[in-house]
Formats: structure tokens, sequence, C-alpha cells
């Protein structure tokens, strides 16, 4: 898991805190993915042709997502982004 991690997420993208953290080769806020979740049942798959990436990196952003969910989930709440369509 953290390889993956590692290998994913961009490392620059945390000094400021996790909520920060962005998929290393798309700049994809780790966030903005999360938030975009349809709770009904996305799949790593729809994620990944959803944002145009490998299901790899959605799998390592959710890890990722995981480890420091009270961080994050706290920035969704400050953007309040609309439910998925």
């Amino acid at each position: 898991m953290q390889t993956l991690i590692a290998r994913h997420i961009d490392p620059e993208t945390t000094a400021f805190g996790p909520e920060y953290a962005r998929l290393r080769d798309s700049g994809l806020a780790v966030w903005r993915l999360v938030a975009s979740m349809d709770p009904s049942g996305d799949s790593i798959a729809d994620l990944a042709e959803d944002y145009e990436v490998p299901e790899e990196s959605v799998l390592a952003a959710l890890y990722f997502y995981w480890q420091h969910r009270d961080a994050i989930d706290a920035r969704i709440s400050r953007v309040h982004l609309p439910p998925a369509i």
C-alpha cells in the first residue's frame, strides 16, 4: 500500500497537509476524486475512466484517503461541492 502511494501521490503537494495531496502524473486532487465518488457504487475502473487516469492511481488515492480521512473529509466539507451526478 505505501509503495503504491509513494509511486502515485506527489509528495510535494502534501507539504501543507494531506488534504492538499494530488496524483503525481495528472495533478488530480485526491479530495476531488473522493468527493466525486457516487455512493451507490462507483468502481475504481469508473473513476479511472472519468478522470482519465490509471486504475492504479485511483487505488493509490483511495489508500491515501483512508490513511488521512479526517483531513480530506474536512477539505471536502469546506469546498461544499454539489453531489455527484
